[in-house]
C-alpha cells in the first residue's frame, strides 16, 4: 500500500492532516507499536447541566425532574447522581472506578474560554495545548494519527500533528486508494508493481530531501512527501474496524474509530465530541437525552475495550465548557454557569471518590489543598488543578514539553 492519496483521502473522510517531517519506511514501522496507555477525553460541547448528572440538586426549583428524595445512591460509595435516564445503570456499574469532581470553577461563562480552560487548564493564553496534545507529544508524537479529533477544543501547541475527522462513515471504504473501493480483491496493481512503486517514491522523496539544505524546504518537502504516500496507515485502522458503524449514537462510531487506531498502534489520545449542549431553551428536553448519549457512549467505549484487550490500558476523562444556572429563565431554559463538574476513570485512578461539592444554590465549596475534604478555608478547584494532577498522573509532568506550559496552581493529589 503506498502513500501517494493521504490528504486526498484524508479529505474526502473529513481529516485534516498537519504533517511533520515524515519518516522513512523502516522508522514509521518501528513507531506504528505504540502499546498504551491511551487517552480518551470527552467533549460535551456547550455546556451541560451537571444537576442531571454527578451533582444532583433536587431543591430550590434547580430542576425539574426530580426531588430531593429520589437522588439516587450506591451503597459504601460517596457518588451520588440524578435519577434519570440510564444514570443508575451508568453509576452502579462504574462507581468503583469512577472519580467525581464536583464544584469545579470554570471561571468564566465564554464558550471558547471555558472550552480552552477545560482541556489545557490554561485561562488566558490560546497557545496553550490540550492534556491530549501533550500526552501524544511526549509519548508518540511520530505516529501518523497520533492524536485524532472530533472537534471541540483540540490545540497542539504546534506541537505535533492533529488529525481532524468529522465522517467516520467514509474510513473504511477510503483507507485503501490501491484497491477498487477499497476491496482486497480488487487491486489496481499487481503485488510486485505497488512494491515497485513505494520503493520508487521512498528512494525519489529521500533524494530530494537529502538535496535540500533549508529547513522550511526540508518541511516543505516532507509534507509533499507525506500527501502523496496514501493510506496505509488508515488501513491499518480499518482492519480493526466492526463491519457495521453504531447508528445510533455518534459518539460510539468515534470510539469505535479511536479504539481501531489505538489498536493499531497508530493513536495515544482522541478527542470525542458531542454537541448541543447549549440549553438557553427547553434545558430539560435538551439536557437529558445527550447527557444519555454521552454516558451510553463511554460505557459503549469501555465495553469494546475490554474485547479488544484496552481496557486496563485506557485513561477516559469527561468535561465540558461549565455548567447550567441553578434557575430556568423564561424560555425554561438555562443559561451559563461558571461551577461545573469533571468525571474521570481508567487505569491508575483511584475510583469510587468524589472531590469537591456545591451548595444548595449550586456555588462551590472550598477543598482543603492536602487532604482534599471540604474546608471553609481551603482552595478553589480549578481546571488547573486537574490538569497539574493529569499531567502527573501520565508521568509527563517533568517532561520538557510540559514544562514549557506551565501552570501555576499548586499540585494536588486528585488521581491517585
Amino acid at each position: 500500500m503506498n502513500r501517494r492519496d493521504f490528504i486526498k483521502l484524508a479529505g474526502m473522510a473529513g481529516m485534516t492532516v498537519v504533517s511533520p517531517i515524515a519518516l522513512t519506511r523502516s522508522a514509521r514501522a518501528e513507531e506504528m507499536n505504540y502499546p498504551g496507555p491511551y487517552y480518551v477525553m470527552i467533549n460535551a460541547i456547550g455546556g451541560w447541566d451537571t444537576t442531571y448528572l454527578c451533582d444532583p440538586k433536587g431543591v430550590n426549583n434547580i430542576n425539574q425532574a426530580y426531588g430531593q428524595g429520589d437522588i439516587g445512591s450506591i451503597a459504601s460509595s460517596p457518588i451520588t447522581y440524578a435519577p434519570v435516564g440510564n444514570n443508575q445503570y451508568f453509576f452502579e456499574k462504574y462507581a468503583s472506578e469512577l472519580l467525581v469532581l464536583n464544584g469545579v470553577d470554570m471561571a468564566t461563562t465564554s464558550h471558547a474560554t471555558g472550552e480552552r480552560y477545560a482541556w489545557t487548564g490554561s485561562l488566558e493564553n490560546p497557545e496553550y495545548p490540550t492534556f491530549a496534545a501533550l500526552a501524544a507529544a511526549a509519548y508518540a508524537p511520530t505516529l501518523p494519527l497520533s492524536y485524532l479529533s472530533y472537534g471541540g477544543h483540540d490545540a497542539t501547541g504546534a506541537l505535533l500533528p492533529l488529525t481532524r475527522v468529522s465522517n467516520v462513515s467514509h474510513l473504511r471504504g477510503l483507507a485503501d486508494p490501491d484497491h477498487k473501493e477499497g476491496h482486497a480483491s480488487k487491486p489496481y496493481h499487481a503485488p510486485r508493481a505497488a512494491e515497485m512503486i513505494r520503493d520508487a517514491v521512498d528512494a525519489r522523496h529521500t533524494a530530494r530531501q537529502n538535496a535540500s539544505h533549508l529547513p522550511t524546504e526540508q518541511t516543505a518537502r516532507s509534507a509533499l512527501f507525506t500527501a502523496r504516500m496514501g493510506a496505509r496507515e488508515l488501513r491499518w485502522v480499518r482492519e480493526h474496524l466492526p463491519t457495521d458503524l453504531p447508528r445510533d449514537n455518534d459518539m460510539k462510531a468515534q470510539a469505535l474509530v479511536a479504539l481501531a487506531a489505538f489498536k493499531a498502534g497508530l493513536s495515544v489520545s482522541v478527542n470525542l465530541v458531542l454537541n448541543g449542549f447549549d440549553s438557553h431553551a427547553q434545558n430539560d428536553s435538551e439536557q437529558l437525552p445527550k447527557l444519555q448519549l454521552v454516558l451510553d457512549a463511554v460505557d459503549f467505549l469501555l465495553e469494546e475495550a475490554e474485547g479488544m484487550g484496552l481496557r486496563d490500558k485506557i485513561v477516559v476523562v469527561m468535561a465540558s465548557d461549565f455548567g447550567r444556572t441553578p434557575t430556568y429563565n423564561p424560555d425554561r431554559g438555562k443559561d451559563h454557569w461558571a461551577i461545573g463538574s469533571v468525571m474521570a476513570l481508567g487505569t491508575g485512578i483511584r475510583g469510587n471518590r468524589v472531590i469537591g461539592a456545591t451548595d444548595e444554590e449550586q456555588r462551590p465549596f472550598n477543598v482543603n489543598p492536602t487532604t482534599l475534604a471540604l474546608e471553609y478555608e481551603g482552595i478553589r478547584l480549578r481546571p488547573e488543578h486537574i490538569h497539574r494532577a493529569l499531567r502527573r498522573h501520565a508521568g509527563i509532568a517533568d517532561n520538557p514539553i510540559a514544562q514549557r506550559f506551565a501552570l501555576k496552581e499548586e499540585d494536588l493529589d486528585i488521581f491517585s
